[in-house]
């Protein structure tokens, strides 16, 4: 069993992991810098991350480790990718 502390750790990786995300796509980007894109795109894939990783506490088979992981690649795929996983993962078509 995970302790409190341990999850928090967990989802403090996932929130920075997916704020990493985002810096490096507006790095990778050929658009010019500017501090207003840079932290948009943090702020949006941090809390990508942080919802995906919510909800893939709900799924006790799933180690911290792989929720962390799984949360970071969501965040990865955007809005759009994110709710593809999810309709995937709860069985819609």
């Amino acid at each position: 069993m995970t302790s409190d502390l341990d999850l928090f750790w967990y989802a403090l990786a996932a929130f920075l992991g997916s704020g990493m995300v985002g810096i490096s796509k507006v790095l990778l980007s050929g658009s010019p810098l500017m501090y207003r894109t840079v932290i948009g795109q943090f702020i949006a894939h941090t809390g990508w991350g942080a919802g995906a990783f919510t909800i893939l506490l709900y799924d006790e088979s799933l180690p911290p480790i792989g929720i962390t992981a799984l949360a970071i690649l969501m965040a990865s795929l955007g809005a759009s990718g994110l709710e593809m996983v999810l309709k995937i993962w709860r069985g819609a078509k």
